[in-house]
């Protein structure tokens, strides 16, 4: 049975028992039935630990199938190096796949600095060597390359991590190589991590969509999402946002809903996504203007990075997710631009002069939603993209 028994740099004993602990057995079964639907019937063990911290919930657990063994020493081991103290000695990342930093004695690797958390951070390797860190909720932050990680994050030799103020470098001499035979061992073990969060939502899709498909064909629909999907990649992260995935002509993305991250980033993103849909539909000589609808929902949501190891999914559930879809939807239909949910227009600090309340029927809900419209052209005149 594999069990989570990681030992800090200073050798002392840590706690072994495999045993929940008091209220592992319902965060378990919740987890069951939902994200681990469809795993393979030879998976023997599953082994929770549930950790409180930062006012947020989060669950590591791991995934272990006769074959598994979490002991094997990997091939292709890295080393993260104390950048300002060079002197210090390396952090090597072998003989496991999992290593955990923080300022509890049960890590891995302990940094006793103020601004670092009991349990701040998470580097795990998949079946392919590749490198990947995890945040645990930490109050300071963890950053790759000078931007703060939400999601699972792959390292590659050079990358600069953040924990606070301490700077390490990541430094893995083979590259990791892509096995395309992953997808089918499910031998190989998992380490899974949902982490429950409060975030404001961006869903966005252009306009008139499968009309201008079947008015322009395929070849030239393929050249506009390319072009699409890079610009729009490239507005949510100056927006300090996140791009959870792309479904067709949509993108879905969350910010995080504290102090850093408001709601007038969100909004300064959709009014660029919108303007830039617009430049390339001139760019490709389209016969009608590009135009897009934007939704922004707001509310609690769990953040998952699932799945069998070397093929995960990170991906973010939850109602209010369903409702930013369904929002979004209502673009067309009622001929609006932007939508913001009820939580979300409470957000703003100010232009809740350039809304309007309306109610919408969405599907799935038993009672109208309410919500508030504006046009782009509204928006521009109070956000600065």
């Amino acid at each position: 049975m594999m069990v989570f028994s990681p030992q800090g740099i200073e050798g002392r004993a840590v706690r072994h028992d495999p045993r929940p602990l008091r209220g592992e057995r319902e965060s378990l079964a919740d987890l069951q039935q939902g994200s681990l639907t469809g795993t393979k019937k030879d998976v023997l063990s599953l082994i929770t630990n549930q950790l409180y911290m930062d006012k947020t919930d989060y669950f590591l657990y791991g995934l272990q199938n006769q074959f598994g063994n979490n002991s094997t020493p990997s091939p292709m081991a890295a080393t993260l190096t104390f950048k300002d103290q060079p002197s210090l000695p390396s952090w090597i990342l072998r003989g496991k796949k999992t290593f955990r930093i923080g300022r509890h004695p049960e890590n891995d690797f302990i940094l006793k600095e103020s601004w670092i958390s009991r349990r701040h951070a998470m580097i795990q390797q998949e079946s392919n060597h590749q490198y990947q860190i995890i945040d645990l909720g930490s109050a300071n932050g963890t950053f790759v390359n000078g931007s703060r990680i939400i999601t699972p994050t792959s390292l590659h030799t050079g990358d600069l991590v953040a924990l606070g103020k301490t700077k390490l470098l990541f430094d893995q001499r083979t590259a990791p190589k892509l096995n395309p035979t992953s997808l089918q061992n499910l031998g190989d073990e998992t380490i899974a991590f949902v982490n429950k969060q409060r975030v404001i939502i961006l869903v966005c899709d252009i306009h008139r969509y499968t009309e201008l498909s079947e008015a322009v064909g395929n070849e030239q629909i393929s050249r506009l999402l390319l072009e699409w999907n890079k610009k729009t990649t490239q507005i949510i992260h100056a927006c300090h946002g996140q791009v959870d995935k792309f479904i067709g002509d949509a993108v879905l993305a969350f910010w995080l809903q504290d102090d850093h991250y408001h709601l007038e980033q969100v909004l300064a993103a959709a009014l660029q996504i919108n303007t830039i849909t617009a430049e390339l539909g001139a760019q490709f000589h389209f016969p009608w203007p590009l135009t897009t609808g934007a939704a922004m929902n707001s509310g609690t949501i769990m953040l998952g990075n699932l799945g069998v190891d070397g093929s995960r999914d990170f991906t973010m559930v939850g109602d209010a997710v369903n409702v930013a879809f369904r929002l979004e939807n209502q673009t067309q239909a009622h001929c609006q631009e932007v939508i913001l949910g009820p939580q979300t227009y409470g957000l703003l600090r100010h232009y809740q002069d350039i809304f309007t309340p309306q109610t919408f029927d969405l599907k799935g809900k038993n009672s109208k939603v309410h919500g508030y419209t504006t046009t782009f052209k509204k928006l521009a005149t109070v956000i600065r993209p």
